[in-house]
Parts: structure tokens; C-alpha cells; sequence
């Protein structure tokens, strides 16, 4: 079946929320209704609220005590174990708030829209309701007697243009506001030469018969006859033919009907052709808009199917979608109509029960359609979605000092975000994709990559991550078809990205050379570490030596990873602490577990963890998009130097004393073959541990502010990080094409507890080396585990991370080696 739109129009849906703000007339369109939208987003809400304090159930509570008297209701409530009764009361409480909520927030709609699309207009000046007597005055030259109800009012250089506006008007006016012709029959009486031109003129909204136009002219005229020296018939002649009558010397008369004959006058009175378009626009998306009634219609058939057939398909959608797997994202909501029909198609082949309101399989496709619509607007908050702001830094440090930072007094472009609330559309968890394949320190998290990513590269674009440790980086510009370059001291690097990146794998060629690993009896594989028999009982250790053995035949990436998993599983270590260290609770463990049938139990965990592997790795295969990797493990950025030129340096740096890396992989390196003096030497060169200080000046006032206030061996290692870390994103940032970003995502972790503020050290350091700031986020922590649950040096925890981000400038050296056509310099 083809997409709604494709089928038939009145399939079709338009919901403005939605729509790309860009759009100019949908820009204006969401401005002039704002309130109706947010009343349409509020039930959207209330839909999705199963709690009965909270949802559609709790209008009930706000019906008034004399309504309910004056309309019976007090008797249905008594009567309600009855479905009927007992459903009339909450239908007339949810109709009632609906009316007149509306009736409260419509305002002076068609007013509205006319003000909005004139204000696109250069040198077009519109008038308030309060100045609208003021402006006729001015317009006129002189005062009228009495009072009249213009609807809009607006003015370009030495004309004005008075609009009065009527939605259906076959007799000369329908509403209250009085005559069309008033104002025009009293500046007529009042023989008023009006000092400026008015064009006057009177809308229609919707085209009319040729009779109801007949009826409304002679109307028109019968007002302005005995008055004007033109002709009752000329008037009506010139109207019916949809000309401008001049009544007096700076004064015309028109009539037009339908918002295309209208928008052509907005135009021709501004001098825009834009201004035509966007009217055209705007004038089209309001026939079209199904926010608001689609919203209503389905909350009000929904609270049918709760009260009375105790049935809850908003419910059953949630239920659906998670069986699905489906998490709506960013992009789902800007391409609603094709990924809500798409989504309705998979859900109907499932949607066994009997609760929709609908019998044929065509509606019943659009009326879960039409379901998803409104939970994706329930998503959507185009009102409040508003960044806050942060506040100036002026207390950081544990004794509260306040210190003068650069830019105190503004601090634009900074703002408090929650990354995973940015993407939990699209990305559901931390662990999607491949992410959750093995656990890691202090992970990056797959959505502040993403939304840098995508803030900042197109496809085919270069990234780098100079502290790639688990390959987040990696694995992300693959899914959005960006080439990485990816760094790391750990060499767990190279391991973690193969596994991550693994595509086209065979769930059952993993499982036949996971079983014959298993079944290997021989013992031909010893690590080179030392330490490794501290981690196990010689029961285990055997076990394990034996599959570590086998492994060596049917070598695997998703195989070693899970290889890797089972030895840490069955290890003294915690596998729940980044920190290496036994674990009295897993010494327990390990013990009651040898008196079982423990080969048997490593042996299944193994399978298990194998099929894991390729579950992650199938999810990223069909993610995949594109791009290449370089992954440099088992390097040291203090002495590589970069080739390559990028467009993003996307990394989050250690964070000062927080975690040593090493130390935390050192059963894996054992494992892997790595032996004493390897994994020391590796440790030799991790920030701040590295003997080889930079020689470099870290150019922030607050950095040398802060390193006054401790001393000792932290201030050594304070120093040795920030020159090591400054160094390291100095050569990266300066390996970025002109007018590159650099995104740094950090924490501001603690010296002798007192917390540096890691991210104006690194933002002034930079603008010294002339880049500019472009933004800083602020996002809270929510469950890292690096930050919680055990004695560090960081002990207060780290309770946000920022994102700092800079882009690099042309410095005057670089501009005067640029060639202009290849000969001519700039300079």
C-alpha cells in the first residue's frame, strides 16, 4: 500500500508542529498559533498520561460543582457503575475545558495572520488594536465623531492600508462589529479630504456565489448612497468586477474574496513578491493544519473506549513500539507523514486485539497512523524546548571563592542540555548499536558524538579522536558515513573497534567455532603476564586457559570480545568498578560456584555472550552507512605527530586524576599477551602519570588562579595534566582545516578538592591561540559509573560535563600562503 498522500488527500495529514521551522510561513504560522497548538499539545500529553491523576481521566476533577448541577451530572455520577452514565460526566468535563480553552485562545485569529505576514515586509509598519484610532486620525488629518472597529491597520511610506475582514458574508456582515462601509460613510458625511491615501479594503475570506457577492455589494453601496458623488451603480459595477472604487481624493474602496485575490493585495501594497508567497503559504497551511482536531477527535474517542470498554489504545501503541524496538527520533518527526505511515504498517500486521473503532483494514491503518501522529506531537514541544541558560560561573571551587572569569558579564552561547534527551528518538540507550558490547571507563556517549557529528560535518567528512578509548567515535561515523581517525594509549582499542565494526557476521559460524573453542583440551596458549593467576582459582584458570587455547585456531573479533568478557565474568575482579581490584563479593562468588557445576556454567555464559556479540554487531550492520576507520592503538599522542588535515576533533579527554585507564584493562592486556614490561611502559606514558612534561604556557588567567591553591605531588600532577592534555588538542586543533570545530567534551574534576574548571581553563587557552568560541552545553550525569560508588580522587563526584566547542580562524600567516586562482596572493 502506498503512502497516505499518494492514496487520497483526505488521508493526508498536515500537522504544524512538525513542520520545519525554517519555512518562513510556517515560522509565522506557528507564532500566530501558538496558543491553539499548545492547547493541541497538551492533550497530545494528557493521552499518553495512563496514570488517572494525570490523564485524559483527570478533566473530571476541574468540572465546576454548578455545572455539574445545572446539567444533570450530579445523577450520572451517582449512577456510575453504569459505563454510560459514568462516561457522560467525563465527556462534558473534557468537552467543556476543550471549548473553551479554544474560545479563550483563538483570539482575533484572522487579525493575527494578516499582522504577522505584513510584518515580513520592509518598510511596512503595522498597528495595534489600541493604536488603531490614533493611526485613522493621522491617516485622516482630522478626528471622526464615532468610534470604529478596523481590523487591521498598516502603513508603507505616505500610504495606509484599513483592513476589515469577514469569514462568510453574503448580507453586508454576520458578526457584531457593525457595518463594512461605516468608517468610509462617516469620512464621506464629514466631507474629509483624507491627508494621506487609504486604500480601504474589505475581506473575504472565501470565494462567494455570484448572487451571495450580488447581495453583499448593494448592501455595500445602500450604505454609501447619498453620501458619495459616485453613482450607486458605479460602486456596484466596479465592486462586482473586483475594482477599486475611489470614492474621494486619497480614499478607494475594493472587494476581494478568497485569500489568493487577497494575497495579491498584500503584495502589490508592500512592494513584495515574497510577501505574496509567504501569504500564498500561510493562507494554504491554515486550510490544511490538523493539529488541533486530530488531537481532539482521537482523545475524545479514546476516553470513550477507556470509560466504556475499558480499553486504552494509546497504551496499546506505547506497547507496540517497544515490542518493536521502535524509539521515535528527531528525524522520525521531520518526516512524520512517510515514517508514521511506515510505522502503521508494521504495527497493523501485529495489532491483534479488537480494540480500534474501525473495522476495515484501510482505517484501521490510518487510525493507528493517526495514533502515532499524536504521540509524536506529544514528543514534540516546540514551546518550551528552550535551552537554559547557565549561570555565571562564579563560585567554583570547594571554598566558594569568587573569582573574575572572562566574560562574566553576558556569557552568550551557553546553555544546559541533557544529550540523551536530544537523541532518545534515535538513539534509545548508551549501549545501542555495538556501543554496549563491552564495558569500558568513562564511555563516551554515542549522542554527544552524534549531535557534533551532525551539528558539524556532512558525509565523507574527516573526525578525529586523539582519546578514542572504547571507539565511540568510530563506531558513530560509520553509522553517519564520516571517515574517523581514531588514537588511543590502550591498545584495547584496536580490539574494541574490530568488534564494534564487525559486518556480514554468521550467528551460526560463531556458534561452531565458539563450540569448538569449548571443546579444545589442550593447553598451548600462556600469558605473558605474571600477575594473571592472582585473578583465579586454579580451577578456573585452567578452564579458561583451555579456550584462550583453542581461541588461537578460530580467531574472531566478535569471538574474542566474548572471550574477553568470560575471563573478566569468572575473575576475583569486579566487573561492575572501572578500578581492578579483588573483589571480597566476587571471592564468594567464585567459591560457591566451584562447588557446582562451574565448566558447564563458563562454557554456557561463553555461548551466551557469543550470541550477544552478534546481536550487537547485527544491530550496527544495519546502521552501517559508510566511511573509513584509522585506529592507532597503543598510541602516544605527546609523540605522534598528525598527517592528516579534518573537519571535526571530536574526543573527551581524561578528566585529571579521575580513572587510570591501564590499570583498569590491565586482566585484559594479561589475556591478550601483553607481558609485565609492556603494560608498565604503557602506564609510564598515561596523563598525569607521564614523566615527559610538555614544555608549553597554559594561557588562562584562571588556570593560574587555581594552581596557587594546592601544592605538593597534586600540583605536579595538576601541571603535568593540563600541559600534557593543552599539548595534545594544540596539535589536534592545529590539524584542522580553516574554519574547522574542535568539540571537547570534559568535566571538571578536583586537585586536592578543589575543582578546577576545566572547561574556562581549556576555552581560554584556546581563544589565546586564536580560536573562537562557539558554544559551551552544560549536560548533568546521569548513572556513569566512573563518577559513583567508590574512593577516588575525585570523591565529590563530578556531577556534569561540558561541551566546549571552537572553531579555528585563518591566522594571518596561513591566509598570506593561500594562492588566489593558484598565482595571485591575498596579501
Amino acid at each position: 500500500m502506498n503512502e497516505a498522500t499518494n492514496e487520497n488527500k483526505e488521508y493526508d495529514r498536515k500537522l504544524i508542529l512538525l513542520e520545519n521551522d525554517s519555512e518562513p510561513s510556517i515560522h509565522k504560522l506557528k507564532t500566530i498559533l501558538q496558543s491553539p497548538l499548545g492547547l493541541a499539545q497538551e492533550i497530545a500529553i494528557k493521552c499518553f498520561q495512563t496514570e488517572d491523576n494525570k490523564g485524559l481521566l483527570s478533566y473530571k476533577d476541574d468540572l465546576d460543582i454548578l455545572k455539574r448541577l445545572g446539567a444533570g451530572l450530579e445523577s450520572a455520577m451517582n449512577k456510575s457503575e453504569y459505563p454510560i452514565a459514568n462516561y457522560s460526566s467525563y465527556i462534558f468535563a473534557f468537552q467543556q475545558f476543550i471549548h473553551s480553552s479554544y474560545r479563550a485562545r483563538q483570539g482575533n485569529f484572522a487579525e493575527s495572520v494578516i499582522r504577522a505576514i505584513l510584518t515580513e515586509a520592509k518598510n511596512v509598519k503595522v498597528y495595534t488594536k489600541k493604536e488603531h484610532s490614533t493611526i485613522s486620525e493621522i491617516a485622516l488629518g482630522q478626528k471622526l465623531d464615532n468610534k470604529h472597529d478596523l481590523d487591521v491597520i498598516a502603513s508603507r511610506q505616505d500610504e495606509y492600508l484599513f483592513v476589515q475582514i469577514r469569514s462568510r458574508d453574503d448580507t453586508g456582515g454576520t458578526t457584531a462589529k457593525g457595518s463594512l462601509a461605516e468608517f468610509l460613510r462617516d469620512v464621506i458625511r464629514a466631507q474629509i479630504i483624507p491627508k494621506h491615501s487609504i486604500r480601504y479594503v474589505i475581506f473575504i475570506w472565501v470565494e462567494l456565489q455570484a448572487a451571495q457577492k450580488v447581495s453583499l455589494i448593494k448592501r455595500i453601496s445602500n450604505q454609501l448612497s447619498g453620501f458619495s458623488s459616485i453613482s450607486s451603480d458605479e460602486i456596484e459595477k466596479k465592486l462586482l468586477m473586483q475594482k477599486k472604487v475611489e470614492l474621494l481624493k486619497n480614499l478607494t474602496l475594493e472587494v476581494c474574496y478568497g485569500f489568493k485575490a487577497f494575497s495579491d493585495i498584500l503584495g502589490e501594497f508592500s512592494g513584495s513578491d515574497s510577501i505574496v508567497e509567504i501569504s500564498n503559504r500561510v493562507f494554504a497551511t491554515l486550510q490544511d493544519w490538523d493539529d488541533l482536531w486530530l488531537t481532539y477527535a482521537l482523545s475524545t474517542i479514546e476516553l470513550q473506549n477507556l470509560i466504556i470498554k475499558k480499553i486504552n489504545n494509546f497504551k496499546i501503541l506505547e506497547e507496540k513500539l517497544h515490542q518493536h524496538n521502535i524509539v521515535l527520533n528527531e528525524s522520525d518527526l521531520s518526516n512524520y507523514k512517510k515514517r508514521s505511515i511506515e510505522i502503521a504498517h508494521l504495527l497493523l500486521e501485529d495489532w491483534k486485539e479488537d480494540t480500534l473503532p474501525v473495522r476495515s483494514p484501510r482505517d484501521q491503518l490510518w487510525y493507528i497512523r493517526d495514533l502515532i501522529l499524536v504521540k509524536m506531537l506529544s514528543y514534540h514541544n516546540y514551546k518550551n524546548n528552550k535551552n537554559e541558560k547557565i549561570k555565571p560561573d562564579n563560585s567554583i571551587g570547594k571554598e566558594g571563592q569568587n573569582l573574575d572569569l572572562r566574560n562574566n558579564k553576558d556569557y552568550p552561547n551557553q546553555f544546559k542540555v541533557s544529550f540523551r534527551n536530544l537523541f532518545k528518538s534515535s538513539i534509545h540507550s548508551t549501549t545501542y548499536a555495538s556501543h554496549g558490547m563491552y564495558y569500558y571507563p568513562a564511555k563516551f556517549i554515542p549522542q554527544v558524538v552524534r549531535w557534533a557529528i551532525e551539528r558539524y560535518t556532512k558525509e565523507g567528512d574527516n573526525i578525529l579522536d586523539p582519546f578514542a578509548g572504547s571507539g565511540t567515535v568510530g563506531v558513530e561515523a560509520l553509522i553517519t558515513n564520516r571517515n574517523a581517525t581514531c588514537i588511543d594509549l590502550s591498545p584495547m582499542l584496536k580490539y574494541l573497534l574490530e568488534g564494534k565494526t564487525y559486518r556480514n557476521a554468521s550467528l551460526e559460524d560463531l556458534l561452531n567455532k565458539a563450540r569448538k573453542i569449548i571443546e579444545n583440551t589442550n593447553i598451548e596458549y600462556l600469558p605473558k603476564w605474571s600477575k594473571i593467576e592472582y585473578w583465579y582459582p586454579n580451577e578456573i584458570y585452567s578452564v579458561l586457559l583451555k579456550m584462550w587455547s583453542g581461541y588461537q585456531n578460530y580467531k574472531n573479533p566478535l569471538i574474542l570480545l566474548a572471550l574477553l568478557k568470560t575471563s573478566k565474568k569468572f575473575s576475583y575482579a569486579d566487573n561492575e568498578v572501572p578500578k581492578l581490584f579483588r573483589s571480597k563479593k566476587k571471592i564468594e562468588e567464585i567459591s560457591k560456584l566451584l562447588k557446582t557445576d562451574f565448566v558447564r556454567t563458563i562454557h554456557n555464559y561463553f555461548l551466551k555472550t557469543v550470541e550477544d556479540m552478534y546481536n550487537y554487531s547485527n544491530e550496527f550492520n544495519k546502521l552501517y552507512k559508510g566511511g573509513k576507520l584509522n585506529i592507532l592503538d597503543s598510541t602516544d599522542m605527546l609523540n605522534y605527530n598528525l598527517q592528516e588535515k579534518y573537519d571535526l576533533l571530536i574526543t573527551s579527554p581524561p578528566y585529571g586524576q579521575a580513572h587510570e585507564y591501564i590499570r583498569s584493562i590491565k586482566l585484559e592486556l594479561g589475556w591478550l599477551g601483553y607481558s609485565d614490561e609492556e603494560i608498565r611502559e604503557l602506564s609510564k606514558h598515561e596523563i598525569p602519570y607521564n614523566n615527559a612534561v610538555p614544555d608549553i604556557t597554559i594561557k588562562s588567567e584562571t588556570y593560574n588562579q587555581y594552581i596557587k591553591k594546592i601544592d605538593g605531588k597534586t600540583k605536579n600532577y595538576a601541571i603535568t595534566y593540563f600541559k600534557s592534555i593543552l599539548y595534545i588538542l594544540d596539535k589536534c586543533m592545529n590539524a584542522l582545516k580553516p574554519s574547522g570545530v574542535a568539540a571537547i567534551f570534559v568535566g571538571n574534576a578536583t586537585f586536592s578538592g578543589i575543582e578546577f574548571p576545566f572547561y574556562q581553563i581549556f576555552r581560554e587557552h584556546f581563544e589565546s591561540n586564536g580560536f573562537q568560541f562557539e558554544l559551551l552545553l552544560e549536560d548533568r550525569i546521569v548513572g556513569r559509573r566512573l563518577f559513583k560508588g567508590r574512593k577516588n580522587l575525585s570523591p565529590a563526584g563530578i556531577k556534569s560535563e561540558y561541551m566546549l566547542v571552537m572553531r579555528k580562524t585563518l591566522f594571518k600567516q596561513e591566509i598570506q600562503n593561500l594562492t588566489l586562482y593558484g598565482t595571485k596572493k591575498l596579501f
